[in-house]
């Protein structure tokens, strides 16, 4: 984290519209709490550029998001087509043992009524 604020640089200096950055309306302290250091920073900002700032990176992460999503998708397409298919061959193979399952019913039972016949 660095400052972003303008110093002497700032514009509403240079004009005179104040007297130093600290007295900019856009000028802005935080104090910080990094990770790896105990102590706390402080962080002087213009708002304009932090926001900015702020914005490009937003909206390198939206791009990066949307990516990931349009991935996700295609591979939710994927899926779903092989589902499909799944399903499809599964009742094709249903469909055709039911259907060797009733012939050789019948089969049989030809069988039966030639036995009968013989008998009778």
């Amino acid at each position: 984290m660095d400052h972003t604020n303008c110093g002497e640089n700032c514009a509403f200096v240079k004009s005179g519209f104040c007297k130093c950055d600290k007295e900019c309306p856009f000028y802005t302290e935080t104090w910080w709490q990094l990770t790896d250091c105990p102590q706390p920073k402080l962080i002087k900002d213009c708002f304009p550029k932090k926001l900015t700032m702020e914005q490009n990176n937003l909206l390198h992460r939206h791009i990066c998001l949307q990516g990931v999503v349009e991935d996700v998708r295609n591979r939710m397409d994927r899926i779903e087509q092989m589902l499909i298919n799944l399903t499809t061959q599964s009742k094709e193979f249903l469909i055709e043992k039911s259907q060797e399952g009733l012939d050789s019913r019948q089969n049989k039972i030809q069988q039966l009524d030639v036995k009968k016949e013989e008998n009778s």
